[in-house]
């Protein structure tokens, strides 16, 4: 993939394979093209439509990678020309990295984390993780690490305490597990926020609300996601929030 100082417009789309040769978009996060914001949101359809930020002559380097992804490749990097006709951009340079696996209902998702190069990049300035948590010097912070493609996440016995989870267990558990200790209606904003994130969006600060939690009665965890030094890999520190 690009290195960070290429590219202004990051995003990811997670797309699964439906009966019939439809498509279902399942997730979309990040800088989103005006392409696919300015009109209502589809989530079902065929790929060149839930894939309208690209050329149309593009797509069959798409479907190649996925099949490729599909048969037991980790992933596949494939550039395509970038179209927004909403914001007046043609052709402009994007990579796709592809990746992939079985998910709910035995549909076959495919992750697709796209970057649109430019140079005139506009990205976050670093910060001290520490100081975006803001927490109070008696305040306990966990760490939380996710690295690509793997299937759990790991959770340092402070980060296990934040969560409601006993201290004393397996440092590493699968996403879904720990998707699990929040809201239902959290859940995907946390798989996605820490599994699947947007380089130009981080640090990227996550609130999510425990599980049998009452709206507005506290029990909520706060993130703060950032790039681990590792390729593919990030790290987050977490503190429990009691009120709010």
């Amino acid at each position: 993939m690009t290195s960070p100082d290429t590219f202004a417009r990051a995003f990811v789309q997670v797309l699964a394979a439906a009966a019939g040769g439809g498509w279902i978009e399942i997730v979309r996060a990040g800088r989103l093209p005006s392409a696919l914001t300015a009109q209502p949101h589809t989530t079902q359809g065929p790929l060149d439509l839930l894939l309208a930020w690209m050329r149309a002559d593009d797509l069959p380097l798409v479907r190649d990678a996925m099949q490729a992804v599909r048969l037991g490749a980790p992933s596949r990097d494939v550039r395509v020309r970038f179209v927004d006709p909403v914001d007046g951009v043609t052709d402009a340079d994007a990579r796709i990295e592809i990746s992939g696996g079985e998910g709910r209902a035995g549909l076959w998702a495919y992750v697709l984390r796209v970057e649109v190069e430019t140079r005139a990049a506009e990205l976050p300035a670093q910060v001290d993780l520490m100081a975006a948590i803001d927490a109070g010097p008696s305040q306990e912070v966990g760490v939380v690490e996710y690295e690509h493609p793997s299937v759990n996440v790991r959770l340092d016995a402070v980060a296990r305490r934040v969560h409601g989870l006993p201290d004393s267990g397996e440092l590493d558990i699968p996403v879904i597990e720990w998707a699990a200790c929040f809201d239902a209606e959290d859940q995907i904003g946390a798989i996605s926020g820490l599994c699947w994130p947007v380089p130009t969006e981080l640090p990227r600060r996550l609130s999510l609300r425990l599980a049998g939690a009452a709206p507005g009665t506290g029990g909520r965890v706060e993130l703060v996601v950032h790039l681990a030094s590792r390729k593919g890999a990030v790290r987050a520190l977490c503190r429990g929030v009691p009120g709010g």
